[in-house]
């Protein structure tokens, strides 16, 4: 096997993975880049992307199209650099993917922006939404870096409008079309060297995470082991509150004279139908290029120690922590696949999970007592 370039950051997907997991990894509806390319179930998208270049086309000049064309090539061994695989795609066929799906990427973008629909494009009301998980498959992708750049070819003079609107960052664009707001790029740098879609919603989720998260990593401990799920904990006294933003910084505190007052605050996610692939990708994008700060993964696994069952998934939802469109029992089965088919290492959350341990496990036997049966004190 090659050794692989230091810029490496697109993998077909983790070197082992359980057959149940597998299908995350794989998209269902369009190829970006080349892993997938002609693949016979993705061929339904191709034309669309014809079709989206030809719309781009008439929308900016034969000049401009060229550049675009150009500046891939003269990148090219820079984009194959990104991928851990040597393809042995002739030089203009590989060009011609790199074009066409990053025009097909950006036409999409511009078109939600603008709230257009395209009828053509839709053969259910899933597809869109479909093919937004497809672009969060860590072997799907296109480095940010051309998408960016072949952006501000065509938008980068300011106030310059496109169908008569001023073109917003190609960060806006990303942001409004993954999190549904352009709010949510706020506070991202736009020198921040984002990698692809998958390292910007980790990035996204990160930017209140505390500096020193790393150098308290506790390397070689875990947060899970004998963490009792919510309901217990929430017997026990532990509150659990519901705090706003886009974030992973969970924080533990404890209140009272005595400190006998313990409350857990956890900020808001939403479970869909496309979170389990984005959480099974991101955590496997970590473990390829954050080896070292694996937060998210540590995150999701915490999350799991609290969601043991269907009443500690409910409890959550009743916090206003959690929002979940899926029935409770397939977020429950969700999290423990998850925490089985990723191994927790030195966390951040660790003392985190030694405060919930210690406050519920006291020397109170009474405590202890009420800490079991259903959870109903909602």
């Amino acid at each position: 096997m090659a050794e692989l370039h230091e810029d490496c950051c697109i993998y077909r997907g983790p070197f082992y993975v359980s057959k149940e997991n597998e299908t995350f990894y794989v998209p269902k509806e369009i190829s970006i880049g080349p892993f997938y390319h002609g693949g016979n179930k993705l061929e339904y998208m191709e034309g669309h992307k014809k079709r989206y270049h030809t719309e781009f086309s008439r929308q900016t000049s034969t000049e401009k199209l060229k550049e675009f064309k150009i500046f891939i090539k003269s990148h090219e061994q820079d984009i194959r650099n990104c991928y851990s695989e040597q393809f042995k795609l002739l030089s203009n066929k590989f060009i011609t993917i790199i074009l066409y799906d990053a025009i097909f990427i950006i036409e999409l973008f511009l078109k939600f922006y603008e709230n257009k629909r395209d009828e053509k494009l839709k053969r259910s009301m899933q597809d869109l939404h479909d093919i937004k998980i497809d672009l969060q498959v860590i072997g799907n992708q296109l480095p940010y870096f051309i998408l960016e750049k072949l952006y501000k070819i065509v938008f980068g003079n300011q106030g310059q409008t496109y169908n008569g609107m001023v073109y917003p960052s190609f960060l806006t664009l990303s942001c409004n079309f993954f999190l549904g707001s352009t709010s949510d790029c706020l506070g991202v740098s736009e020198q921040v060297k984002i990698k692809h879609f998958i390292d910007l919603r980790r990035y996204v989720v990160l930017r209140g995470f505390p500096p020193q998260a790393s150098a308290e990593s506790n390397i070689g401990r875990t947060v899970i082991l004998g963490l009792p799920g919510a309901c217990k904990l929430y017997k026990s006294g532990v509150k659990f509150k519901a705090v706003d933003g886009d974030s992973i910084n969970i924080k533990f505190e404890k209140k009272g004279r005595l400190f006998e007052k313990a409350e857990l605050q956890i900020p808001k996610f939403v479970v869909d139908i496309g979170t389990e692939c984005l959480f099974h990708n991101v955590i496997v994008f970590e473990q390829y290029c954050y080896n070292f700060e694996t937060h998210f993964r540590n995150y999701i696994l915490l999350l799991g120690s609290l969601i043991q069952d269907e009443n500690d998934a409910y409890l959550l939802m009743r916090k206003k922590i959690m929002d979940a469109q899926s029935h409770r029992y397939d977020v429950v089965k969700m999290f423990k696949k998850l925490r089985q088919e990723y191994a927790s290492t030195g966390s951040y959350y660790y003392h985190i999970a030694q405060a919930l341990k210690a406050f519920y496990f006291n020397d109170d036997p009474i405590n202890h007592a009420s800490t079991s049966g259903s959870c109903c004190l909602l």
